[in-house]
């Protein structure tokens, strides 16, 4: 009888190579074989495990910036403000042009409603009204029945540049999206109003 037969079982395992992986696993059931290790392991115990991929380059690999959708729309958002500061007349900005296109599509309105109505906070519409009417753009009117409350209308001279300003923004919507085909023009805005929940607004008014 050979030496190796004689190896008892936990001496057995204490001779087992150092090592991970096909090594060790090769050497332990050369060791089953000669009954110096019992066989009370499974298969999959026996399987050298995977070591997970966490290099820089796999994690590269599952988040690509380029394809996310904020990066897409920072991206768009800067093509269009371009465009728009190239071509606004009178230094409008975009909050302002919002603003004042808001008014005159309203009429009258109140400040409350304006700031729900555009998606701004009440400290940045401050500063735009206050801007806006020291320009002699709009004109602000208190409630009789609650001092609080504001109504905002445009002046003889907003209304004026108001009118050369939507002409404007017109001409810079289509710059702006002269890479689409119209019915791709129509999805592009459908999509991104549904995203914001703007779609569900236009249609509940």
């Amino acid at each position: 009888m050979s030496d190796k037969s004689k190896i008892p079982g936990r001496r057995a395992k204490s001779l087992l190579p150092r090592q991970g992986g096909y090594a060790r696993n090769a050497a332990e059931r050369r060791l089953q074989v000669l009954g110096a290790v019992p066989r009370n392991r499974s298969e999959n115990s026996m399987m050298p495990r995977r070591a997970k991929d966490s290099s820089p380059a796999s994690k590269a690999r599952a988040y690509q910036i380029d394809d996310q959708i904020g990066f897409i729309l920072r991206l768009a958002f800067q093509f269009h403000t371009a465009i728009f500061t190239d071509r606004m007349v009178a230094n409008l900005t975009q909050t302002q042009f919002a603003a004042m296109a808001k008014i005159r599509e309203m009429g009258s309105c109140s400040q409350s409603d304006l700031v729900r109505l555009i998606g701004l906070d009440s400290a940045t519409i401050n500063g735009v009204i206050s801007r806006m009417k020291a320009r002699g753009f709009i004109a602000v009117s208190e409630d009789p029945s609650d001092r609080r409350r504001q109504f905002l209308e445009l002046t003889r001279k907003g209304a004026e540049v108001m009118a050369k300003a939507e002409t404007v923004g017109v001409e810079i919507t289509a710059e702006t999206l002269a890479a689409l085909t119209p019915t791709e023009r129509t999805r592009l805005i459908r999509l991104l109003r549904k995203m914001t929940g703007a779609e569900r607004a236009i249609r509940s008014n």
